[in-house]
């Protein structure tokens, strides 16, 4: 439940429409997650799929893939959050 994570659980993110980006929470009181984002497109920077508007072939070209960490409930991630989730060895 939003307002109840602690350090170590997981916050499951939802891109393009699907929850299919998940990170782990390091600091719950300042909002902060760690996860791996891919490169930006080195032609227009955006992380956008499809025809690339600045790229000479038109394709997006990739850079490397990166761990960050991002607030979540910034403006990129708020609307974003589907939940958070928390192991429990008790029911392992």
């Amino acid at each position: 439940e939003p307002g109840c994570e602690i350090l170590g659980d997981a916050i499951l993110i939802r891109v393009a429409g699907w929850p299919s980006h998940i990170g782990v929470v390091v600091d719950p009181a300042g909002k902060k997650f760690l996860h791996v984002q891919g490169g930006r497109c080195k032609w227009c920077r955006t992380l956008r799929m499809g025809v690339c508007p600045s790229s000479p072939s038109g394709e997006h070209e990739y850079g490397g893939v990166g761990s960050c960490v991002s607030a979540y409930d910034g403006p990129m991630w708020k609307r974003r959050v589907v939940g958070f989730y928390r192991f429990d060895p008790a029911h392992t």
